[in-house]
């Protein structure tokens, strides 16, 4: 649904030299932008922590019932890239941890004390493992916010005002 009312543009698709073929795209670099204020004033939501393999579709069908509506999700959370932006599933951080470190997946990232990041040498500090580390950067990618049903009508009604003036205006 979010490309779905983006203009079209014709574009060369170049094969070879002398196949080149027009083709009717969707315009993607059309800038569509909400206003901060917007999603700072949406005060009916819940925090919800992402499963494994949770995606902002499987989202959207479960709390919208419209798989279609992921990018309110995506654009609740300030969050723009599918993959670096959500947690990876369990299978997917492990091959990441071996790809990454190889034999030094469980060696010390760093030294830590009080929650605090601290030098090896600082008295009772604990360790962190690279293992871990990545196991907590991705948990923090978990916690999102899901607008309540009777906000995202707004936010819909919103987003198609501004694709109707971006279409007026040229993009």
């Amino acid at each position: 649904m979010y490309f779905k009312n983006f203009p079209r543009i014709f574009y060369d698709f170049k094969y070879s030299e002398r196949d080149i073929r027009v083709q009717s795209v969707i315009d993607i670099t059309t800038n569509v932008r909400f206003r901060k204020e917007f999603f700072d004033n949406i005060v009916a939501f819940q925090e919800y922590d992402i499963r494994d393999g949770e995606t902002p579709e499987i989202l959207a069908e479960k709390f919208y019932g419209d798989p279609n509506l992921h990018w309110v999700i995506m654009l609740a959370n300030e969050k723009y890239d599918y993959i670096e932006d959500f947690p990876m599933n369990t299978f997917e951080l492990e091959k990441y941890i071996d790809q990454k470190y190889g034999d030094e997946k469980y060696d010390i990232k760093y030294y830590t004390l009080d929650g605090f990041i601290v030098s090896a040498s600082t008295a009772g500090a604990g360790t962190i493992s690279n293992y871990d580390w990545e196991f907590y950067q991705n948990d923090l990618k978990r916690k999102v916010k899901i607008f309540s049903e009777d906000s995202v009508k707004p936010l819909i009604d919103q987003y198609n005002s501004l694709m109707r003036r971006a279409r007026n205006t040229g993009g």
